[in-house]
């Protein structure tokens, strides 16, 4: 099978330019390339740190708040900042308030939540 040109959700995964580490594994042994990939995610530069994982916190948190509100906001966009949600809603300015309590109710269970923040993006606004 000709693997060129082959894209996963629109990305060329051929590019080299997406990957940290490439190796060409014709005469490597998988223990060998086991242990070459090994070494490398010890070094400095993949280890976490404070900051990253500050951020994984927060993006896991937004990720969980989306799957809570996904039934009835399917096009929310959400974000996490320290704990604070912040969920956005396209949507007709008279419904802000209804919205914004049933995103909180939605979201009321889930722990890590410190503060919810909402805000409607008008209609037609693109």
């Amino acid at each position: 099978m000709d693997w060129q040109g082959i894209n996963l959700y629109g990305i060329d995964t051929q590019n080299p330019k997406l990957y940290d580490v490439i190796l060409k594994i014709d005469n490597l042994k998988v223990n060998d390339a086991v242990e070459i990939l090994f070494d490398i995610a010890k070094r400095p530069c993949f280890q976490t740190t404070p900051e990253s994982r500050m951020i994984l916190n927060d993006r896991f948190l937004a990720a969980k708040a989306y799957s809570a509100i996904v039934h009835k906001f399917p096009k929310a966009t959400v974000k996490c900042k320290d704990g604070a949600v912040y969920v956005s809603v396209e949507s007709d300015l008279s419904l802000e308030m209804k919205m914004s309590d049933q995103i909180k109710v939605l979201l009321e269970d889930i722990a890590e939540i410190k503060e919810v923040k909402t805000g409607i993006i008008p209609l037609g606004t693109d």
